[in-house]
């Protein structure tokens, strides 16, 4: 095992020991060391927890099963296109995932850095995911294949705040 070396006063002293004995340096953890010392959490607050994981789960379900057979057979679209915009889609989640976060984690705000982005992402994912499974109404392919992939893009950006 390594040894991490912190510059105290003048003198080096390791970060860690072998044995990752934290009360050794003087100061109490602030991590229960056993379950029995952790709080319990109650059923309410696992529910709430709980809550936001099935609609997630069933989006990504819903388009990782069925988008490729509705842009082909209900817009009819080529299915290169298709492939184009599911393509363009995992590159600007990609793109998005990083940026994104960095964006979160230097948000300041009285209600933490999360919560804003997670409040001002609700209605423009509601709303991107229902351009995802509209017919667009245009007779051009071109136009079709550009309401879906603008639909298909915010829904990615959306979904990463």
């Amino acid at each position: 095992m390594t040894k991490s070396w912190a510059k105290n006063d003048g003198e080096y002293e390791p970060l860690l020991d072998d044995t990752f004995d934290s009360t050794s340096s003087g100061h109490t953890p602030t991590v229960p060391t056993t379950v029995k010392d952790a709080k319990p959490i109650s059923a309410l607050k696992k529910l709430g927890f709980a809550w936001g994981g099935p609609p997630n789960q069933l989006t990504h379900t819903l388009i990782g099963f069925q988008l490729n057979f509705f842009l082909l057979v209900i817009v009819q679209l080529q299915p290169r296109v298709v492939g184009a915009i599911v393509l363009s889609g995992r590159f600007w989640d990609g793109l998005m995932d990083p940026t994104v976060g960095m964006m979160t984690t230097r948000t300041r705000s009285r209600w933490g850095s999360l919560k804003p982005w997670i409040a001002g992402s609700i209605v423009p994912l509601g709303l991107s995911y229902l351009a995802i499974w509209s017919v667009p109404p245009f007779y051009s392919d071109s136009a079709r294949a550009a309401f879906v992939t603008a639909g298909y893009l915010m829904y990615q950006l959306c979904i990463s705040m």
